[in-house]
């Protein structure tokens, strides 16, 4: 049987395979960033943002995430949907050498709880309307860091009315997304030193085979250089 029968598809000329750099997922966005500073990396509720304007804010979110005591090899949860937090946190976290580790926003608190400690993960990016569930969960967890974005500060058109949730101010290891990008967007970024083969991604199994068979194999984590 033929082990790539979708070769047989391909236009003249198509290469079967690619030969991709051997550097950090982050090396692409600087890559962009210097070649298409005005280029349109990203769009969300109307609103543009280029790849300048994006690198700059991973820039600020590392120094703040350095800020907060995260280190190179820590695990860093995404709590969020699609969205410009989302971008900006997944880059941030990998330029200062963390692990990303992805939680479903559908996931419940036994869920989260449980992916948390598994990943021992200290901070999480929570979505600001995913926040009661952290909250819920966090004296439980390995959580030390939250980190509350709100998405509709990030579209064109700010909804009308009031906020569905309103996120504690003032208490120790609670912080505003949106706050920390201005506090450090002058900020120089760190300089980390990340090496290709070193770790980025954390995954796990669905979540339901994760909580009935909890063994360490049932998580893995992935290089920059093997990463999606």
């Amino acid at each position: 049987m033929d082990e790539a029968p979708w070769l047989k598809n391909y236009e003249d000329g198509v290469p079967p395979s690619l030969s991709y750099p051997d550097v950090p997922l982050t090396r692409f966005l600087d890559d962009s960033a210097d070649h298409f500073p005005n280029a349109t990396a990203m769009i969300f509720g109307g609103k543009r943002f280029s790849y300048q304007e994006l690198r700059a804010m991973v820039n600020s979110l590392a120094r703040a995430l350095t800020s907060l005591k995260v280190e190179k090899g820590d695990r860093v949860a995404l709590l969020l949907p699609n969205s410009p937090p989302y971008v900006i946190g997944y880059y941030a976290i990998l330029k200062i050498g963390g692990l990303v580790v992805n939680l479903n926003p559908l996931s419940v608190e036994r869920e989260l709880l449980y992916l948390l400690n598994h990943a021992e993960a200290q901070t999480v990016l929570v979505a600001e309307p995913l926040y009661p569930r952290i909250a819920a969960v966090a004296d439980k967890s390995s959580l030390k860091n939250t980190v509350i974005a709100c998405l509709r500060e990030w579209a064109a058109v700010k909804p009308v009315g009031k906020r569905l949730f309103s996120p504690p101010s003032r208490k120790k290891g609670i912080y505003s997304f949106e706050s920390l990008l201005r506090k450090f967007g002058r900020k120089k970024p760190p300089d980390v030193p990340v090496k290709p083969e070193d770790d980025a991604l954390r995954l796990h199994q669905r979540h339901d085979d994760l909580l009935a068979d909890p063994g360490p194999e049932n998580g893995g984590d992935f290089i920059h250089g093997e990463s999606p």
